[in-house]
């Protein structure tokens, strides 16, 4: 049985994703982002990047998936930002 919202065309189908994060307002450090992925995600062990220097940490999430901390090392400037990227398969 077919549950609702479900593609069968996208079961299974790698997703790369990408975060843009640009900075506006006045410095900051140690530059917290999460991403908690739903239930039709699934993360792919050892895709995390980010083109800054930055601490990933993986843990679970209520919804049966996992939550990606990206913790940005350093100061970051107004007008700065980074690019957080993973990859995740459609369960």
């Amino acid at each position: 049985q077919r549950q609702r919202g479900a593609d069968p065309n996208l079961m299974r189908e790698r997703l790369r994703v990408e975060i843009e994060v640009q900075h506006t307002k006045q410095p900051v450090e140690n530059l917290v982002v999460t991403d908690s992925l739903t239930a039709r995600l699934e993360y792919i062990p050892g895709s995390a990047r980010s083109d800054r220097e930055a601490a990933v940490t993986i843990q679970a999430n209520e919804a049966g998936a996992v939550i990606l901390r990206f913790e940005l090392a350093g100061k970051l400037a107004p007008g700065q930002g980074g690019i957080l990227i993973f990859q995740a398969r459609v369960r």
